[in-house]
């Protein structure tokens, strides 16, 4: 839908205050919303904030009103060593090719001497 065809349906249905604001807080910044407005944003092809709320649900898991300081930043920097392992388990394991006779076929290609 163009803003064309959304003001002429605002004006149809008597939602003309609606248009207004569309307009003064939404049409001023496409570039923040418009998925081809986006294109040149560094946004990682992440168009959503799901990953913001996964990890919110988990850290709500962990983190409880009753906790002291103490234990909500040893529970925080925990969880963080959590997630950093699985990332750099991930980042090691994604396109690694590991040939395990390596060691013998360069022993019968290249004779020391």
């Amino acid at each position: 839908m163009n803003r064309s065809s959304l003001q002429a349906l605002c004006n149809r249905t008597g939602f003309r205050a609606f248009f207004s604001y569309f307009e003064r807080n939404w049409n001023t910044c496409k570039e923040m919303w418009v998925l081809f407005e986006r294109k040149h944003l560094a946004h990682f092809e992440v168009h959503t904030n799901n990953h913001l709320e996964n990890w919110f649900g988990h850290f709500k898991n962990i983190v409880k009103p009753s906790m002291t300081m103490r234990d909500c930043i040893a529970a925080i920097i925990g969880c963080d060593k959590r997630t950093e392992n699985d990332y750099l388990y991930r980042c090691n394991r994604v396109g690694q090719s590991v040939n395990r006779n390596y060691d013998s076929e360069m022993m019968q290609g290249a004779p020391v001497h």
